[in-house]
């Protein structure tokens, strides 16, 4: 597991947009679990990269990701 990196940013997945693809596991699998909904939910603070995030939030097909700003 990458270690926690104190700085990330903090990830927001929107519940209404996301169709539980799991993409976003698959590019950022230690900042991302599947809810009891079977949609992601963020684990904040991230612990992969942010480049790997961002990876996610691009890959997402429903554009469900972000970072809070």
């Amino acid at each position: 597991m990458p270690e926690l990196n104190k700085s990330a940013r903090r990830i927001i997945v929107d519940p209404k947009k996301c169709i539980g693809s799991t993409l976003c596991m698959a590019w950022a699998p230690h900042s991302f679990e599947v809810g009891p909904d079977l949609k992601s939910v963020p684990t904040n603070p991230p612990v992969d990269s942010e480049s790997d995030i961002q990876r996610a939030i691009d890959e997402c097909p429903s554009g469900a990701i972000s970072f809070a700003d």
